[in-house]
């Protein structure tokens, strides 16, 4: 999912072909008997963004939804806004139409910009993966992320640190991370 997000233009080359499909499908049948709906919301996202024509296969039923939904609530009513974010972002991406039950209100905003000043102090993985998240649930307050130089220099400094380690799985994160954030628009479409 994140070479596919990078580089839309070699997406072909993943070769994600039926068997690729019918492994993905069946990891999800089982995170979804199990009822880890973060999990579920995790898996589902990075195989819509794979495979979007095949949405539909995904069934996100109801049940799933308010899982979610109870999970989101538990981190919202904990202060857990980075895991909260997380979530919030993955749901958005799954069911966009059903975005508007997410409740992100203002009081929300303002915590989880909190958390993110708090991120902004050395430790800019975290700070990038909070500000992407949130690029992604509200584009429109995407200039409240403050990405200044100081930022976007901590996060290209992570970045050549996993490049140089071969930390791969790491540098795929941060480099999705920002090509999102220095995105001129982020829309969540059926693509």
């Amino acid at each position: 999912m994140r070479m596919k997000i990078i580089r839309p233009d070699k997406a072909s080359k993943l070769n994600i072909d039926d068997r690729v499909w019918q492994r993905m499908k069946q990891d999800l049948e089982f995170t979804r008997a199990s009822k880890d709906w973060w999990s579920l919301a995790y898996q589902a996202v990075r195989t819509k963004v794979l495979q979007p024509d095949k949405v539909i296969e995904l069934n996100i039923s109801h049940q799933a939804w308010q899982g979610m939904k109870q999970e989101l609530k538990k981190y919202r009513d904990g202060r857990e806004w980075a895991s909260f974010v997380d979530l919030a972002m993955h749901m958005k991406i799954l069911q966009p139409d059903k975005f508007v039950e997410l409740n992100i209100d203002d009081q929300a905003w303002q915590s989880i910009k909190q958390r993110l000043e708090q991120c902004r102090i050395g430790h800019w993985w975290r700070f990038a993966d909070l500000a992407m998240s949130m690029k992604i649930l509200q584009p429109d307050k995407s200039a409240e992320l403050n990405i200044d130089d100081k930022a976007w220099q901590g996060i290209r400094q992570e970045l050549e640190y996993c490049r140089n380690d071969n930390w791969w799985d790491s540098f795929a994160d941060l480099a999705m991370s920002m090509k999102i954030l220095a995105a001129d628009k982020v829309e969540i479409t059926d693509q």
